[in-house]
């Protein structure tokens, strides 16, 4: 999910630094206009590029984390030949049992 995030504030941080790079106003506008549309713009830069760098960071803790959980805490148990060897059954263990448990449906 934070890569759907990430892509969208990557695009929205591109059109800030373009309306801050090459946007321009009419001229003769108030200095105070001037100064809220240049806090807008700056304000929006520091926000989007802190949203690309929390998606960026969410991103490689997830993708961390889940190689953790599962090489580290979820890792399935290999059994030893011992255990295998206990598991196995042999032919003539088949044949000392009884003619009704040869014959059942599994």
């Amino acid at each position: 999910k934070m890569d759907a995030y990430l892509l969208i504030a990557v695009l929205q941080l591109g059109m800030c630094t373009g309306l801050f790079c090459e946007g321009r106003l009419e001229p003769g506008i108030p200095p105070w206009v001037l100064t809220l549309y240049m806090l807008s713009m700056g304000g929006a830069f520091v926000y989007l590029l802190m949203a690309v760098w929390f998606a960026m960071h969410a991103s490689v803790v997830a993708n961390c984390s889940s190689t953790r959980l599962l090489t580290q805490f979820v890792r399935l148990p290999i059994p030893t030949w011992d255990h295998v060897e206990d598991l196995r059954t042999y032919a003539n263990s088949f044949e000392s049992v009884a003619w009704k448990n040869m014959l059942r449906i599994p």
